[in-house]
């Protein structure tokens, strides 16, 4: 397998951050063979063009450089609309292999996120059903306990005149 493939065999790495699919200028450039001087330019360069979509698309971060004894490096996480962006400047038949597998990682990772949106809602609404449920069942239990604290006072005044009544007819009871 020559080196183009083995790089587009491998998957490139989507992650997710604050609830968001994401790559960062580190996975870019080595997923597309480029220096990531070369990357963080071209972003800094679409930044400076199209700030207002840049900006909910492009995040600067550092981190440090152990090669330049602890440097903070400067790097951009980006979303699937930045990525886009970022890779249309890019070209050639290499280039587009690239751009097609980042794509489908990112429906990849969408995919996930939405399948834990619904696992999560289908949760919850059982979870509501759960407690509409237990709540009737309460209500119909306490509807039933005040109506048999009223039936008891009621079977328990009819008892008491039904024993007035045999009492005298039978010798075992006390007076």
């Amino acid at each position: 397998m020559n080196k183009i493939n083995q790089t587009i065999a491998r998957k490139p790495i989507i992650e997710l951050v604050n609830r968001q699919a994401v790559t960062s200028s580190f996975e870019v450039a080595r997923y597309f063979g480029k220096r990531h001087d070369h990357v963080i330019r071209d972003i800094d360069n679409l930044i400076s063009k199209v700030p207002d979509f840049a900006k909910p698309n492009f995040g600067v971060c550092y981190r440090i450089n152990e090669l330049q004894n602890g440097k903070p490096q400067k790097y951009y996480n980006m979303t699937k609309d930045g990525f886009t962006l970022l890779a249309m400047g890019f070209s050639g038949e290499k280039a587009l292999k690239f751009k097609i597998s980042y794509i489908n990682a990112f429906k990849e990772k969408e995919r996930q996120i939405a399948q834990i949106k619904t696992s999560a809602l289908a949760e919850y609404m059982q979870q509501v059903k759960e407690l509409a449920e237990e709540k009737a069942l309460g209500s119909l239990a306490g509807k039933h306990l005040r109506i048999w604290r009223d039936k008891k006072t009621m079977l328990e005044s009819k008892l008491e005149i039904k024993r007035s009544e045999i009492e005298p007819l039978l010798p075992f009871f006390e007076n």
